[in-house]
């Protein structure tokens, strides 16, 4: 945390709460400054360590250390909560899109994952709900981050025993779209239009038409392709944990706190720290304004109990529709394919008809190139549908329809290539080395 964010942050806190003003006592002594109660309350958060270890370093007490953290969260969650804590407005879902589209997944709105923080201090009574696996009671936070590790949604304080599902049957992350706050949200992929964004998760999320989750064992090239920039792209989540934990080391090692209502005041300040970085680093360009005064005009659905009913079942159902997500995939995997075009035959061979192939007849095509000598390579088939290629001499070959789209691709030490069904019987195709 640079100097000037600090100063600033200490500003607000000052201003919010006159705890944090030094005062002189009953007997005219003045008390600890600004600076030491604010910088005890980071510390704790920064380093986990105990309260009673800092009468050594900043001479405060363990009373005033604990008093300093607590006033410190709640001035930081009143004061910057609304900004770093908000959901996507309009200028941030234009944002997220543009930024989405330079990373091949158009109307993404964020990676989301779930995050355990071991609660050593909780209650024995409470360690039956609150035990996972490692038999250690846990406090679980969902959040959606974003490829600059910025947090946009948090939902902390379910028990260690729930896992992903069901944190996310309690619809957190789909509040604003369940009842229709969010702003809208218009995209074409694979010439298909959408209105509805959607996050990438792992694999023990639902496929619904709002998450989007990676193929499991990837066959084809273009589900190989699809697999790997989702993995890349989902773990944005996984880093922003990661970054967390070590900025703010309270939440990485085991909370000694009692009151769940404490940690869950915690765990947002760290978030919102950990937001105010970020931009602070220049990594959030988009400027905050705050939101009017204006009355808002609930929407008609609202005022009538019958027709609110209709509009969340609308809306959940939308949201959790299983064919719309495996329509996405597939546009999503067209839209990769189209936008990551790697294949750039530099040689060639003559056409060949598949039905010559077919027919079990073998032959050394001739591969030329301008400058090169050509290199054999042997044709064979291995059913009706597929046709193999093997190649002599070469490391790394593609396989492309003439006059449709790549089909195939094949990397450095396979040498074997596979067509496609959707090859048919009389189709030509060319063979190319890079």
């Amino acid at each position: 945390m640079r100097r000037e964010l600090f100063l600033r942050i200490l500003n607000s806190v000052t201003t919010y709460d006159e705890w944090f003003i030094q005062k002189p006592d009953a007997l005219g002594r003045m008390g600890f400054t600004p600076i030491q109660k604010m910088t005890a309350a980071i510390r704790i958060l920064a380093y986990g360590i105990s309260t009673d270890l800092y009468d050594k370093y900043i001479k405060i007490s363990e009373r005033i250390a604990i008093e300093s953290l607590k006033r410190f969260c709640d001035a930081i969650i009143v004061v910057y909560a609304e900004q770093y804590l908000r959901s996507p407005n309009v200028d941030d879902i234009a944002c997220l899109l543009r930024e989405r589209e330079e990373r091949s997944f158009p109307s993404m709105l964020g990676s989301i994952d779930c995050m355990h923080w071991e609660w050593k201090n909780c209650p024995t009574a409470w360690h039956g709900t609150h035990t996972r696996r490692s038999h250690k009671p846990t406090l679980i936070l969902e959040a959606v981050a974003l490829k600059n590790l910025w947090i946009w949604h948090a939902f902390f304080g379910m028990a260690g025993s729930y896992n992903d599902l069901n944190v996310l049957d309690h619809f957190p992350v789909f509040k604003s779209m369940i009842n229709g706050s969010m702003p809208p949200i218009n995209y074409v992929v694979n010439g298909h239009r959408r209105t509805m964004g959607y996050y990438l998760s792992n694999g023990i999320y639902p496929k619904w038409a709002t998450l989007m989750q990676t193929i499991p064992h990837p066959t084809t090239v273009k589900e190989k392709l699809f697999a790997n920039k989702q993995e890349a792209v989902r773990k944005d989540v996984e880093r922003a944990f990661g970054v967390l934990q070590m900025r703010w080391a309270i939440t990485h090692q085991l909370v000694l706190y009692w009151n769940t209502e404490d940690l869950n005041k915690i765990m947002r300040t760290c978030i919102i720290l950990h937001n105010m970085i970020i931009e602070d680093e220049g990594e959030h360009i988009l400027q905050w304004t705050p939101p009017t005064d204006d009355p808002i005009s609930l929407p008609y659905y609202v005022r009538n109990p019958s027709m609110l009913a209709a509009h969340i079942s609308s809306r959940l159902s939308r949201i959790r529709n299983r064919s719309d997500n495996a329509d996405l995939r597939r546009d999503l995997m067209e839209h990769l394919w189209n936008q990551f075009d790697v294949f750039r035959p530099r040689g060639r061979i003559m056409p060949c008809e598949l039905s010559t192939l077919i027919a079990g007849e073998s032959s050394s095509p001739r591969f030329t190139e301008p400058g090169v000598d050509g290199v054999d390579g042997l044709v064979w088939t291995v059913d009706e549908n597929y046709v193999g290629f093997q190649m002599v001499g070469i490391e790394k070959v593609g396989i492309e329809m003439v006059g449709t789209e790549m089909i195939g691709i094949e990397m450095v030490g396979i040498d074997k290539v596979v067509i496609g069904n959707e090859v048919g019987i009389g189709d030509v195709v060319r063979v190319g080395t890079e």
